[in-house]
């Protein structure tokens, strides 16, 4: 008797059909995950601001200071010792009261000559051209556009000093620019480009210090001082007369190396990496009597006539207030809870 062989696998038609209905299904899962990895990269970021507030916190409580050896996100030159004399240049290239001329050293410095001219009055921004991979390097552009160079008075520069801040590191100017020829204090960065430099998040440790290519220079309670100040504080929670100056968080900084606070300086993978993710702390150091502010001298003095003030004078505060932790594109927590539940654009 002869038997029908039963039919043995899919055929053609029926494989075709379980081929697309997996492809509709992973399509269906790439777009429920798409922008998953940015959402996720913001938890992260989200619970290192707390992480490193709560250990800057600490560290006051214990120390009675500030974590001393914080990094300018400035760069001068390698044989700066003090900042006893430095400013950002501004006095040279005037900062438009819109756009706060934050110019990159690049290939240039203060806008003529080349990287090697920089002197220790001339102090730029690490960085700060561009968001995208592989260009500019350094700070991210989102960053630089939140803060300005300025010159702290010395009233100003106490407030940190005596709360424990002498030493404030830079990078050495040679290695910020996007030149493959001029030295740097680092054989690592002397013929790389910022942008092409693999340890940029490095840069302000001391020559031999992992690649770093940074320069250690001592605060001066009695001049002037360059650093980076945050210019809308309202966008960090602040209130708009504060004046607010924002320092990193690098390897070398006493909240790390004293090895009971944090373990290694936190890294924002938010951004590419050739940009500068060190997360950094946002100190209230001094507030305008009146909403008049000066960004570019902070010079501006109260003028008493008849006995009635014009509000326009500065009060220097005792000691710094923290006012948050932030992350490499210059957010704090509340601004990324906004963006992580999507109620405010990045």
């Amino acid at each position: 008797m002869k038997l029908k062989n039963n039919q043995q696998g899919f055929t053609l038609l029926e494989l075709l059909v379980v081929v697309a209905v997996m492809a509709v299904i992973a399509g269906a899962a790439m777009m429920s995950m798409s922008g998953q990895e940015e959402h996720a990269g913001q938890g992260v970021a989200m619970h290192t601001m707390q992480v490193v507030e709560n250990a800057e916190n600490q560290f006051v409580i214990i120390n009675k200071k500030i974590p001393d050896n914080l990094e300018s996100m400035l760069c001068t030159i390698s044989t700066a010792t003090t900042t006893n004399g430095m400013t950002t240049g501004l006095a040279v290239n005037p900062a438009d009261p819109d756009t706060q001329d934050n110019t990159p050293l690049l290939n240039n410095a203060a806008g003529t000559g080349t990287a090697a001219a920089v002197t220790a009055a001339n102090a730029r921004i690490f960085g700060g051209l561009s968001d995208a991979g592989l260009t500019g390097g350094g700070l991210s552009n989102a960053y630089a556009s939140k803060l300005i160079a300025v010159d702290i008075p010395a009233d100003g520069v106490a407030v940190l000093t005596n709360a424990g801040l002498s030493t404030l590191k830079f990078a050495d100017a040679n290695g910020c620019d996007d030149l493959e020829t001029t030295l740097s204090g680092s054989d690592d960065a002397s013929d790389v480009a910022l942008d092409e430099y693999p340890l940029v998040n490095s840069a302000f440790d001391l020559p031999g210090e992992g690649g770093g290519f940074g320069v250690n220079v001592t605060l001066d309670p009695a001049a002037t001082a360059p650093m980076m100040m945050y210019e809308e504080p309202t966008e960090i929670g602040a209130n708009e007369k504060d004046i607010i100056v924002v320092l990193g968080i690098g390897n070398s900084s006493q909240l790390v190396t004293d090895g009971s606070f944090l373990a290694k300086a936190p890294r924002d993978g938010n951004v590419s990496g050739d940009k500068y993710g060190h997360f950094s702390l946002a100190f209230k150091i001094g507030e305008y009597q009146s909403a008049t502010t000066d960004n570019v001298t902070l010079t501006q003095t109260e003028t008493v006539t008849g006995g009635v003030s014009d509000n326009k004078g500065i009060t220097w505060l005792d000691t710094p207030e923290l006012i948050a932790a932030l992350d490499a594109d210059g957010d704090y927590y509340e601004g990324e809870i906004a963006e992580f539940a999507g109620l405010e654009d990045e």
